[in-house]
């Protein structure tokens, strides 16, 4: 369903060999440092691919999408400071290390008519494993990967991705307020993970994250798999929405290119 691209480098509302909270504090702004000091986070670009075997998508808008010879043509461009987006991954010492976009995260009066969104398509997950179409919804959203690049601090030693590697996270995908996942609490959406940040089993899957290069990082989610006494699909791409319960097959695939390299 998808594979781990290794890009050549001239890179939305929340684990790895551990798995910790991808706790999103409200409105998916974990920006706050996690201890008293001022630093500097890098910024990010967000490449989210428009394929049809992703049921996550960018918005398609022909303005943004990357062309050749992008590495990432076809894919929609969510680029910090750009029509209102927020791409950030807080890598500063102290804070929480995540990667965060967020498709409207301050006002852009150039864009007010037209603001960024994401297209989710539901594919409910039956007691078969067949699927069943749930609907699909185009909106505001944010994404928060969790731990994406965290600096050592106060005897901490950090987490990051060696590059060439793979690693498990815990990813938060909000789809905006009103949104089929949003459940009123502020932290809606649609959680990868088995427990949610509450400690509440969700039985969703964690999405796989390859780094690419110091500065770029693809995410995608582990391919389905067949039975094979019962032929019956095994999902390995489940998300589970917090404003009904419900878990949905929701391959995706995006990626993330930070304003600088991060080292290690």
């Amino acid at each position: 369903m998808r594979q781990l691209a290794r890009y050549t480098i001239v890179i939305l509302t929340f684990a790895a060999a551990c798995d910790q909270s991808s706790t999103a504090p409200a409105g998916l702004r974990p920006g706050d440092p996690l201890f008293a000091k001022a630093a500097s986070n890098a910024t990010a670009k967000f490449y989210i691919a428009n394929d049809a075997s992703t049921l996550f998508q960018g918005d398609g808008v022909a303005a943004y999408l990357e062309a050749s010879p992008s590495p990432f043509a076809g894919m929609s461009r969510y680029a910090d400071g750009e029509c209102g987006v927020t791409g950030t991954i807080f890598s500063a010492p102290g804070y929480s290390g995540d990667g965060n976009l967020q498709t409207q995260g301050s006002q852009d009066r150039r864009c007010a008519a037209f603001p960024r969104k994401v297209r989710v398509t539901f594919a409910l997950i039956n007691p078969d494993g067949t699927t069943s179409s749930d609907g699909a919804e185009t909106t505001i959203a944010g994404i928060n990967l969790h731990p994406l690049e965290q600096a050592a601090a106060n005897g901490n030693p950090g987490l990051y991705i060696p590059v060439g590697t793979s690693q498990s996270r815990a990813m938060h995908l909000g789809d905006g307020t009103g949104g089929k996942c949003d459940d009123g609490s502020g932290s809606g959406g649609l959680a990868f993970r088995t427990f949610l940040n509450t400690g509440a089993y969700a039985g969703a899957d964690d999405v796989v994250v390859f780094r690419n290069s110091a500065d770029t990082w693809t995410v995608t989610s582990t391919p389905d798999e067949t039975d094979p006494v019962t032929g019956q699909t095994i999902h390995h791409d489940k998300a589970y929405c917090r404003g009904n319960g419900k878990l949905y097959h929701m391959p995706v695939h995006y990626v993330i290119k930070s304003s600088a390299a991060l080292v290690p």
